[in-house]
């Protein structure tokens, strides 16, 4: 069996992370060897600790590229035995790609977002991520993209080859919603809303909390608990204040589990400025709650046979406050099938196929092929 490891050296617990412990558990549980590098601070180390004791490695990423890390890496995978390196996201594919290359090892790279979308929306920085991704693409073997849109976007702006990336959906642990009728919204109290995400950038709280005070306006009663943290806490708590929300709008911080909160709370929103294939979405999906999100990414791709939700264009207070009067008016209905995005043993199973064909490819070495069996 292969020996595989993950570098992800995002501290926050969001997502990506949730994806990378559904699928680590699946690969264990079909007897492969997996180990983790995480970054220093991760809040989820115990928890992997508990699971795979000392194939979880914390590695110092630091802010930029270090040699010294590379070589930290470098020798987790020759004393581990690693075949193959599965990398995520910005930071973890620039060393994953350069780990590989070092170690004449195949790797695998994921993007959960578009790859110049880590950069936010600095024109500048965008432009040295694009270059810096096309560079890599040379020493990538494969590719796994999170949504379709990403996919596109790693053929036409990367000029990646149709036979080195593959589609493979997030997925959250099955549950049917067959036959089961979404909760009625409230009568006699205040709407309870409901957001998830790290407090960045990329999620678009500044145009909810705008949306809130318009609701506000109008005089809709509303409670909002927004779930997470990040390095804009202290502004978003300060634009609350400043649009005085602060009596309806509350900053729970990181929260695990999320799941009673979602028991909470009536509609879920996702003001996001762009996206994957978000798991609070699927999460929100099988709570069958109410939903309003921005039309990015993959979640269109998720809601598109969803009754009870309200897609609409990013960075748009108006239209969220607009869609969230919209689906509160929604007559119960009784949700659709989607159990393709409950499915976490079949995503287990697409990612083992990709780890299969991968390692069946000539290798970087003089020998010519990978010394590794199934």
């Amino acid at each position: 069996m292969p020996r595989i490891l993950f570098v992800d050296p995002m501290a926050l617990h969001g997502g990506q992370e949730r994806h990378i412990l559904y699928l680590m558990k699946g690969l264990h549980d079909r007897g492969l060897t997996v180990g983790i590098a995480i970054g220093q601070g991760s809040p989820w180390e115990a928890r992997l600790r508990q699971q795979w004791g000392s194939r979880v490695y914390v590695v110092d990423y630091g802010a930029k590229f270090s040699a010294h890390t590379l070589t930290r890496l470098s020798a987790i995978v020759t004393q581990g035995g690693y075949d193959l390196i599965h990398s995520h996201g910005g930071r973890g594919g620039i060393y994953g790609r350069r780990l590989a290359q070092r170690q004449r090892i195949p790797v695998v790279q994921t993007w959960h977002l578009n790859p110049d979308e880590w950069a936010g929306h600095r024109w500048l920085k965008r432009r040295i991520y694009r270059a810096g991704e096309q560079f890599l693409a040379r020493h990538t073997t494969y590719y796994i993209a999170v949504s379709t849109q990403i996919q596109d976007t790693l053929r036409h702006r990367y000029g990646v080859d149709t036979a080195r990336v593959s589609t493979i959906l997030n997925r959250v642990p099955r549950k049917s919603l067959d036959g089961v009728r979404s909760r009625p919204m409230p009568v006699g109290r205040a709407i309870r809303l409901l957001s998830v995400g790290r407090l960045s950038e990329q999620k678009g709280f500044p145009y909810l909390l705008e949306a809130l005070a318009r609701l506000r306006q109008e005089g809709v009663p509303f409670l909002m608990k927004i779930a997470g943290e990040g390095e804009l806490r202290s502004q978003l708590e300060g634009m609350a204040a400043r649009l005085e929300l602060s009596e309806q709008v509350e900053f729970l911080g990181y929260v695990d589990p999320i799941e009673p909160w979602y028991q909470w709370a009536d509609i879920f929103l996702l003001p996001s400025l762009w996206e994957g294939t978000p798991l609070v979405l699927l999460e929100a999906a099988s709570q069958h709650m109410r939903i309003v999100a921005t039309d990015v990414g993959g979640s269109g791709e998720i809601l598109a046979s969803y009754p009870l939700a309200a897609m609409v264009p990013p960075r748009s207070s108006e239209a969220l406050a607009d869609a969230i009067q919209a689906v509160r008016r929604l007559e119960a209905a009784e949700a659709p099938s989607m159990e393709r995005f409950f499915d976490v043993d079949a995503m287990v199973q697409e990612h083992v196929a990709v780890y299969e064909r991968v390692l069946r490819l000539p290798s970087q070495s003089p020998e010519g092929r990978l010394d590794t069996t199934w």
